[in-house]
């Protein structure tokens, strides 16, 4: 899932990316948290980019 946000935000499909990226991090991913939280973070949307990069560092500590 995780994988195909990436190839989905290379190609300006920001919206697909994130819908791929938060069914990842949904279920505990990481790096999906991380890749969602700076593509909401280039989108303007800070808040919400700030909480993902939180919580993807927060799962890092816990693996």
């Amino acid at each position: 899932m995780t994988s195909l946000g990436v190839v989905l935000e290379l190609l300006g499909e920001w919206d697909e990316a994130e819908t791929w990226y938060r069914s990842a991090a949904d279920v505990g991913n990481a790096k999906a948290m991380h890749s969602l939280g700076n593509l909401l973070k280039r989108r303007g949307e800070l808040s919400q980019g700030e909480t993902w990069s939180r919580r993807a560092i927060a799962a890092e500590h816990k693996a």
